[in-house]
């Protein structure tokens, strides 16, 4: 079967305006895409972003410092906390379990150890700073000592 000329220019034709119809639909797509209904371009709009985009990066930045100098302080603020009641005059029954050694430490173990003695007529209170978790100035006791590296042992958990 042979194909008449003036057929196939005919669908050549064709083609062609079905082409141009498509071509001319993506160029008022990409028109549309490209400018907004309030003439706003699209450069505009990549511009507003990237602007948006390096506020962003700029306040990341800034969060990011607070958020370590947060750390910093609060390694050195109170976290540990640890008390134990006991009776420093074994055998004579005089304070019962009303004496105690409480330790308040940092995370480094930078804080004080307080300890009361308690008799039936008074109370002597004691303060001895600590430094990552020992005292150099002053010698602790037995219970201070023990009331320390519980609350070390708090912290490592």
């Amino acid at each position: 079967m042979a194909i008449n000329p003036e057929t196939f220019s005919l669908a050549a034709l064709g083609i062609s305006l079905i082409s141009l119809i498509f071509t001319v639909l993506i160029y008022v797509r990409v028109n549309k895409f490209f400018r907004e209904g309030s003439g706003v371009s699209f450069e505009n709009t990549a511009s507003k972003i990237l602007e948006n985009v390096s506020m962003l990066q700029n306040f990341q930045r800034e969060l990011t410092e607070y958020v370590n100098a947060l750390e910093k302080r609060v390694r050195r603020a109170m976290q540990i906390t640890h008390s134990k009641r006991y009776n420093p005059f074994k055998g004579t029954g005089e304070g019962g379990l009303q004496s105690h050694s409480t330790a308040l430490l940092s995370e480094d173990g930078d804080g004080v150890v307080l300890s009361t003695l308690a008799t039936r007529d008074r109370v002597s209170v004691f303060a001895k700073p600590l430094k990552k978790f020992s005292s150099t100035d002053v010698e602790l006791t037995p219970e201070e000592r023990e009331v320390i590296d519980e609350a070390k042992r708090i912290i490592s958990i």
